[in-house]
């Protein structure tokens, strides 16, 4: 009985009419008034919530058009999980999507951006692991070990310098004019404890690390740098995950 209240009360937070739910009120004096009350503020939570977790779409847009979109998206999109924290992540192809992508063709990824920033910055480092624990291992059997890192970390390729983006909105420091120009760039965004940085990184090393992150073998993950930059080196480019503390283990592919 519990589970079915709670479901029609769900149903009747995303209905344009909410009047299968009123009998749940059992009688109770403007039943309908105190619902539509409860409505509103759960909406308005959700746009806030929409706001915070892409601020760079909302600086781009501005508040007034982010809220409308914002309250578009959660009228097709109502939260189906517990955690708001995972809410929004439909948000990202619906901005790009949106009549607002078409003046700024950069809007997608900025929210790509936003999203992982949002990812990163709750994150909680892992304790770190040395280069030694690596050196322990039998040479012959490095290409099919997996490196993991520390879960504050994501990489990101886009088409323009959304990087410059978050700078120029943090700092709250913008030049008379200012024209974004269509540029590649590799993106290694780093958080922890509200905190975050983000970093270009040369083709080569964008490949090694973002498919080490997905869970590719070390060797498997070198093949992909090579391709993408034939003077790849691999042991400088492991010795540098080290150095920067982005490692956290060691596991076998299983592979024999």
């Amino acid at each position: 009985m519990l589970a079915e209240v709670q479901a029609r009360f769900r149903q009747a937070l995303d209905a344009v009419d909410a009047s299968a739910v009123m009998p749940l009120f059992g009688g109770i004096p403007d039943a309908a008034q105190r619902m539509e009350i409860y409505r509103r503020h759960h909406r308005e939570s959700l746009v806030r919530h929409l706001h915070g977790r892409f601020p760079t779409v909302d600086w781009l847009l501005g508040p007034a058009a982010m809220r409308q979109l914002a309250l578009e998206f959660i009228a097709a999109h109502a939260p189906t999980g517990p955690c708001m924290a995972e809410y929004g992540a439909e948000f990202i192809p619906f901005i790009e999507a949106s009549p607002g992508a078409t003046r700024h063709r950069y809007l997608g990824a900025a929210a790509e951006i936003d999203w992982l920033l949002g990812q990163v910055a709750v994150a909680i480092d892992a304790p770190l692991l040395s280069i030694a624990a690596l050196a322990s291992q039998a040479p012959e059997r490095l290409p099919d070990l997996i490196l993991q890192l520390q879960p504050g970390v994501r990489y990101l390729a886009a088409g323009w310098p959304i990087d410059d983006l978050v700078r120029m909105r943090l700092s709250e420091q913008l030049p008379d004019r200012y024209v974004l120009e269509a540029e590649p760039v590799r993106l290694e965004i780093r958080g922890a404890r509200g905190a975050f940085s983000i970093n270009r990184l040369e083709s080569g090393a964008f490949a090694f690390r973002s498919a080490l992150a997905r869970g590719a073998t070390i060797g498997a993950a070198a093949d992909a740098a090579v391709e993408a930059a034939a003077q790849f080196d691999a042991g400088a480019a492991l010795a540098a995950l080290f150095a920067e503390r982005l490692v956290t283990a060691i596991d076998p592919s299983g592979r024999e």
